[in-house]
This record gives structure tokens, sequence and C-alpha cells, in this order.
């Protein structure tokens, strides 16, 4: 008998030796999963099938490389993966894993605020969406990160408790099953700026008014300040104003007219949406007039 020495035959091989290792699992998306694994011999010339078990099941041969990238996978979905080492059509002994697929990643964040909250939604297109929870993490500069884990199906949540006039960035992960978790989407906003209350007293003897108001709480960009008395209107942005006792705004309105009522407003600025502007009547000294 003639023996071709370019395969050799182990002569070990058979139905209970020759086996494949564990099966790494080195990276896996929603819809692709590589796979490493080794054989427990020195034998180099084997074919490994892939017998893939989930909704359908399908059998590809791999050859003599121990890595294969399954593609066009379903998101988060259970795939039954067996290798199974074959020399000269006898079959090796199969090693087997269980592993899901990622979900895919959420889209069209839609991001709604307050002073102290912010209302999420999201979109998820995956088959298997309606069996995801989604969790969230919520980080800011000056601020530890809040999570906030949703129900199962559903594609919007509601975080308390932030800071006025700061900025954050939201992640939001898919997960099925509360432990396979896909890749996270992200998103940034800012809070909106918190409102002040001012008070205004005339300088005697002068024309100008002194307008004083309490730090808002929170972060601000600044105040805008609105001066109006008929025709005439002056707007000023204020980036730093002076404290007083370290708690205190105060801002001066100069140049006015003696004993002339004036419209005056101030809205807290904000990195994102500004406060609701607060309105107040104040009126000069008269005594000028008379000096």
């Amino acid at each position: 008998m003639k023996v071709d020495n370019r395969f050799p035959f182990p002569p070990f091989l058979g139905p209970e030796s020759t086996a494949v290792s564990v099966i790494p699992v080195v990276r896996v998306t929603p819809t692709e999963m590589e796979l490493k694994w080794q054989s427990t011999d020195t034998a180099s010339q084997y074919i490994y099938h892939l017998d893939t078990e989930s909704e359908v099941s399908s059998d590809k041969t791999v050859g003599p490389l121990k890595a294969i990238t399954p593609s066009s996978l379903m998101p988060s979905t259970l795939y039954n993966i067996t290798i199974i080492p074959e020399m000269g059509d006898v079959p090796g002994k199969s090693s087997s894993i269980a592993e899901y697929t990622r979900p895919s990643s959420v889209s069209n964040i839609e991001i709604n605020t307050t002073t102290t909250a912010a209302a999420f939604s999201w979109q998820n297109f995956d088959n298997a969406s309606s069996t995801y929870t989604y969790r969230l993490l919520i980080s800011g500069d000056s601020s530890n990160p809040v999570e906030n884990i949703t129900g199962v199906g559903t594609t919007y949540a509601t975080v308390c408790g932030l800071i006025p006039g700061s900025s954050y960035t939201v992640e939001t992960f898919a997960q099925v099953g509360n432990v396979t978790e896909g890749a996270s989407s992200s998103a940034s906003f800012c809070t909106d700026a918190a409102p002040v209350n001012f008070s205004c007293e005339p300088v005697p003897r002068e024309p100008t008014l002194v307008l004083t108001w309490a730090l808002p709480p929170g972060n601000n960009a600044g105040f805008k300040l609105e001066v109006s008395s008929g025709a005439c209107d002056n707007m000023t942005c204020l980036e730093n104003c002076s404290l007083e006792n370290g708690t205190s705004c105060v801002a001066e309105v100069t140049h006015l007219n003696f004993c002339t009522s004036y419209n005056i407003s101030i809205t807290t600025l904000s990195c994102g949406k500004n406060a609701s502007s607060v309105q107040n009547t104040c009126t000069t000294d008269s005594t000028g007039s008379f000096s």
C-alpha cells in the first residue's frame, strides 16, 4: 500500500481524540462574531465545520485556519456555535459555546430640559427591541454620574436632580436580558438656567438705579439686562456680576433721566436654554431736578 507522507495521519486520531479547546469570543457586534480557537494536538491538516444554530442553522467549512468571523447575523440573538475538527473524513471531538450578538445602538435621541431635569427619548429598530431594557448614564463636570435603567421595551426616561445651567452628556446602552449590552450612543445637553428675583433702588440725587439679586442656584453664563422707557431701549450683557457679601449680584444702570420710570428685565444666561426673564418697574430719583 502506498502511503502519502505529505499528510501524516496521527495514529491516535478518532472520534474521542483530537479536540478543539475552549472557543474564546474575541469580538461581538450586532451582526458579527469573531471567534478563535486551538486544537489539543500538533496536527495541522484539519477541516473545521462551523454549525450555527439560532432561528436558522448553517454549516460552513472553515479550513485549516483556527479563526472565523461569521457575519450578517441578527442583533441580540442567541447563537449556539460548534467547532468540529475533521481529518480524512474522521471527525474529532467538538467544542461548543452559546453567545448573544449585541443589540444595535439607539438613534434619534431627543432631549427636553428644565432647570433640574431632562427627559430623553430614542429609537431602536432591532426586531427584538421590544425585549430590551436601556441603561442611561448621565455625567457632568460638577456632579457624580447618574444611572437610570428603563423597563422592558421602554424608550424614554426622565432624570431629575440635575444642576441648573450645567453641561451634561448622556450615554444610552441597549441591553438584552440585563446582561448583554450594546455600544452606547451619546448626546450632549445643558440644563436651563435658573431665573433671578431682583430689587431696584434709585440713587439719591443721581439719574441712576442700583439693581440687586441673589445668585441663582447652579451655574450660569452671565446675565442679560434690558432697560426700556417709551421708545428708548437698551440691552447689556453682564458676563460677571459684582458680588456683594459673596452671595448677591449688584449692577448700576447709569445715564438715565431723573424722575422717570423704566421697565427692567434680567435674564439668566446658560450654556443651553436661558431662564425666563424677570421684569420690574423702577423709577429714578426726582431730587436732581431741583438741585
